[in-house]
């Protein structure tokens, strides 16, 4: 007793699952929350998309990394390429192939 458990999770999953959300409407929007997402960093990003998406603005990586350095959550430039990487995984494009 006294352990913590951790949640079955796949960080790599959620990368792909956002970089498909910067490119792309989807439907899973309304059924995600940032609980959904193991890694601080994903909430954050997810946080930063649902408010623009919410307010029909556009939630493109540009828009995303603007708004969470507005709000100081995002300050490094590790951060942004990571945040302007997640697109390029082959597996967050449909029209991607090998």
């Amino acid at each position: 007793m006294g352990e913590e458990t951790t949640v079955p999770h796949c960080v790599d999953v959620e990368a792909r699952l956002l970089g498909r959300l910067l490119l792309y409407q989807n439907e899973a929007l309304p059924h995600l929350k940032s609980d959904h997402f193991f890694s601080a960093k994903h909430r954050l990003i997810w946080q930063a998309i649902s408010t623009l998406k919410a307010a029909h603005a556009p939630s493109g990586p540009v828009e995303v990394k603007d708004h969470l350095q507005a709000r100081g959550e995002l300050s490094e430039q590790a951060d942004v390429k990571y945040l302007y990487g997640l697109p390029d995984d082959p597996a967050s494009n449909p029209e991607w192939s090998a």
